[in-house]
């Protein structure tokens, strides 16, 4: 098997997805207590024409 690296292809693809909110309770007074929330998720992996994935798919 040989094994070459795809130029036009990324080595790693990363994709980052969140939101977040904030909600101000009193927001006229001169005291303006918030709550802020947020949620998010990472994710990783090899690009599809790697050296490394070439070598994962055939094990």
């Amino acid at each position: 098997m040989e094994l070459e690296d795809m130029t036009n292809e990324p080595w790693q693809k990363i994709a980052v997805y969140g939101i977040e909110g904030i909600y101000h309770f009193f927001p006229e007074s001169s005291f303006v207590p918030f709550v802020a929330v947020g949620v998010g998720a990472n994710r990783y992996g090899l690009g599809e024409g790697t050296i490394h994935s070439d070598i994962n798919n055939c094990a």
